[in-house]
């Protein structure tokens, strides 16, 4: 997939879109006020009900915390739809994103998850010291190259359904854009609210994820979620696109909108694959991956590999020091 420079980028979607949400999130827990999403009126974003009926008890993370989010909160999303949407859907982001989670040393509800082999065998932890990688002649999971200061973790996704995470990304857009334009994604909604992964009553289209991935050092410690909007229903490009970037990740997503986007279906979809922002091209030691994503999928998924490129500043065999 071609990639353009986010000079290039920021030009191209100015000409069709409008930012209508744009935040850099902390990733640990810091005196800086929260984020609340309140909207004109107490109900659910997604299942439309209102109190009594249900209720607003739990803190709701607009955005997940298993990537890292300790900003931003919802007060409008109820204690049910929080609920299923973390066993329905998040469960499965954190699932495909676990190999990552670790090594980027993403701070959830619980700390820094552990990478497990399918084995039990190799295993990766936080440990007091930074993270301790555990790997065998039997079961080796990393290779190293001294020569660029980098080394490359192999490793297994648990079991996930590809649609759940996609899933996942929308309800994020959702949890934050506008409040004036969720009209137009009812459908969506009850799309996400699904308790069936793999039979549907929607046919929600396109389904669309643009993956890129930031070799070296993990870049910086912040989640940047940015919600852009086409200006007008003229252009030939999607209503609403979701930018996110956390750590060596980014995902750019088209958030499905029937009614604004029914002139889409079934057709190939060329848009511009947003680089991540803290690539610079004058640094030769850093590489940028970019690849389209197909999470329609919606059987589980096992076994699937996975790898992870790092950075690192030195390292120490048998008690001497490279650099």
């Amino acid at each position: 997939m071609k990639a353009i420079t986010i000079e290039q980028c920021v030009s191209d979607y100015n000409k069709n879109y409008n930012i209508v949400f744009s935040n850099i999130l902390a990733e640990i827990d810091t005196n800086i006020d929260k984020i609340i999403i309140n909207d004109p009126i107490k109900k659910c974003r997604f299942c439309d009900k209102t109190e009594p009926e249900i209720s607003f008890k739990k803190q709701a993370h607009a955005i997940p915390e298993l990537i890292g989010n300790k900003t931003i909160f919802s007060n409008n999303e109820c204690d049910s739809c929080n609920s299923k949407f973390s066993s329905l859907l998040e469960d499965h982001l954190g699932k495909y994103l676990g190999l990552w989670r670790t090594m980027m040393q993403i701070k959830g509800k619980n700390g820094i998850v552990s990478y497990k082999a399918p084995d039990g065998i190799s295993r990766i932890d936080m440990a007091k010291t930074g993270l301790e990688l555990q790997s065998f002649e039997e079961d080796p999971i990393f290779e190293c190259n001294d020569q660029e200061r980098t080394f490359i973790i192999k490793g297994y996704r648990q079991p996930y359904v590809p649609i759940a995470v996609f899933k996942s990304f929308v309800k994020m857009a959702i949890s934050v854009m506008p409040y004036e334009l969720l009209s137009y994604f009812n459908e969506t909604k009850k799309w996400l609210l699904e308790n069936n992964h793999e039979i549907s009553n929607y046919d929600i289209q396109p389904i669309f994820t643009i993956a890129s991935s930031i070799s070296g050092k993990k870049p910086f410690n912040e989640l940047l979620i940015t919600i852009l909007c086409r200006k007008n229903d003229f252009l030939k490009v999607p209503f609403m696109q979701m930018l996110l970037f956390f750590g060596n990740l980014g995902y750019q997503i088209i958030v499905p909108c029937k009614p604004k986007d029914f002139h889409l279906s079934n057709q190939p979809i060329n848009i511009a694959s947003f680089p991540h922002p803290a690539f610079k091209s004058n640094e030769s030691n850093r590489v940028i991956g970019y690849s389209q994503i197909d999470f329609s999928g919606k059987s589980i998924v096992r076994n699937e590999k996975t790898s992870v490129t790092m950075g690192y500043e030195h390292s120490i065999v048998n008690g001497k020091t490279s650099t």
